[in-house]
């Protein structure tokens, strides 16, 4: 993509987008040919991240999880 970007343009990107299945990636590409600032991007994709982090951590799997490896950790010390 990136050989095609700099033979054809940002904007030839645009018919490669229904081929990108990775969301993040197709975001990203989506706004780089709107013609979004650098600086503008970089920072929306950020957040996106941060967003999904958050997310990952609020689920009630992870919830779970932490609260089931904590309660392991203290019955290993006690018990050492």
């Amino acid at each position: 993509m990136a050989n095609l970007a700099r033979r054809e343009g940002i904007i030839s990107l645009d018919k490669e987008l229904p081929t990108i299945h990775e969301p993040f990636l197709r975001r990203a590409l989506m706004l780089a040919v709107d013609g979004t600032d650098p600086e503008e991007l970089r920072k929306i994709m950020e957040l996106e991240l941060l967003t999904r982090k958050n997310r990952k951590k609020n689920s009630p799997a992870f919830r779970i999880r932490r609260r089931v490896f904590s309660d392991i950790g203290i019955i290993g010390a006690v018990l050492v």
